[in-house]
């Protein structure tokens, strides 16, 4: 079952925006590694990739919706609903605005 753990010594923790600039520009690619949604002290054990983060934002800009879709700054109902989705079957209740980073590891 997926929970909240400290960071490790090892990877990057990048802030969710700047994450999401870099999987835009090309900077992070699948096969550069994968990442867990994290705050500046601990990480949700569930995997994200840029791929994921991309289709998630063609999500939101169908929508009209703001960016980020889901973790950081979270203002609407569907984007909870998408993460409540996501993190199905944890046993914590996630608390949306506290997942501000990505703790990334590169491959």
């Amino acid at each position: 079952m997926p929970k909240l753990k400290p960071l490790p010594s090892y990877g990057d923790l990048i802030p969710i925006k700047e994450f999401i600039k870099a999987c835009k520009d090309g900077s992070f690619i699948d096969y550069d590694g994968s990442g867990c949604y994290a705050t500046d002290s601990k990480m949700l054990d569930v995997d994200t990739c840029p791929s994921e983060i991309l289709e998630n934002i063609k999500i939101a800009e169908l929508k009209k919706e703001e960016l980020p879709l889901y973790i950081g700054n979270l203002n609407n109902e569907s984007s909870k609903k998408l993460l409540e989705q996501r993190l199905k079957g944890l046993k914590i209740k996630p608390d949306y605005k506290k997942f501000t980073h990505i703790m990334w590891f590169n491959k």
